[in-house]
């Protein structure tokens, strides 16, 4: 049974977010495809001044070319926020629309209904880190591409350079880990401030997801604060993290393009994520032992 939910919550999520998913890769794909060629032109007799430059595609590749690349970020974006949405409407439909009187009649715990939306939140989420991470291997296949993972600060080296000068550098493994880790954190965070900010707000008033809405928002305003605080306590212990906070004293040459300290600060800013996740698991799950008004 437990499965069986999940898969249920999955499929109902996944039918509209793998259609912008989809849409994604498309566009990335698309995007790759109409790259194209740009050779500037000089004038011998001038110095070498550069006086003109062609192209190795006509005019229409260049439109669909920024086309694709503006509907690379539209899509990726709709994808994450239409997952959330409908992530959290699932919760709602589950244990506080009229779907819920069948629920809550299945011969399973309350307890373990609220696993199987953890469990399927998680899942998704897994889901959104996979496609980025296809979508980030499709862009390395082409030039334009790395141009991209490098404004995201994913790869490094020189991929706006040209002929001999154009290079691109890895990050070292620890640093795509650990930027995997916060995202998966986050995002999970996100789902979690949602889910709690519902059970919260129909505890106030059943017929109205303005409270709902406003006690998610709240949570996730007060915990990002809070992070902040610790992470500025955390750095009076490592002064490298005090560059965070503008601190001249915490500032080194090349510190904040230093692996080593991206990699440190994303981890313990993961670390405090995951702790906020138990948090907001453990006071869901009490919060709905003490009852649900489906009235």
């Amino acid at each position: 049974m437990f499965i069986n939910l999940i898969k249920y919550n999955l499929k109902y999520i996944l039918k509209t977010t793998s259609i912008f998913a989809s849409l994604f890769l498309i566009s990335i794909i698309l995007f790759n495809v109409t790259g194209y060629d740009t050779t500037l032109i000089f004038d011998e007799a001038n110095n070498y001044a550069v006086i003109g430059e062609t192209f190795s595609k006509p005019a229409i590749f260049h439109f669909l070319h920024a086309l694709f690349y503006n509907l690379i970020y539209i899509t990726f974006i709709c994808f994450v926020l239409i997952t959330i949405l409908k992530t959290w409407r699932r919760f709602q439909n589950t244990f506080y629309s009229d779907e819920a009187y069948l629920t809550h009649t299945l011969p399973v715990s309350r307890n373990t209904l609220w696993n199987t939306q953890i469990c399927s939140a998680l899942l998704i989420v897994l889901s959104v880190l996979i496609v980025a991470i296809v979508g980030s291997l499709l862009l390395a296949l082409s030039r334009d591409g790395m141009q991209i993972l490098e404004s995201l600060g994913l790869v490094g080296g020189c991929t706006h350079c040209v002929n001999n000068y154009y290079y691109v550098e890895l990050r070292d493994c620890g640093f795509y880990l650990t930027f995997a880790f916060i995202i998966f954190t986050e995002l999970a965070f996100i789902l979690f401030c949602g889910f709690t900010g519902i059970i919260i707000g129909h505890r106030f008033n059943n017929h109205s997801s303005i409270w709902a809405r406003v006690s998610g928002f709240g949570i996730y305003v007060v915990a990002s604060i809070i992070l902040l605080k610790i992470i500025y306590l955390l750095s009076l212990f490592i002064p490298s993290l005090r560059y965070i906070f503008g601190d001249p004293a915490g500032h080194q040459a090349g510190l904040y393009d230093d692996p080593n300290f991206i990699i440190t600060t994303l981890f313990y800013i993961g670390i405090v994520y995951v702790c906020y996740n138990l948090v907001l698991y453990v006071t869901g799950r009490k919060l709905l032992k003490r009852g649900i008004n489906l009235e």
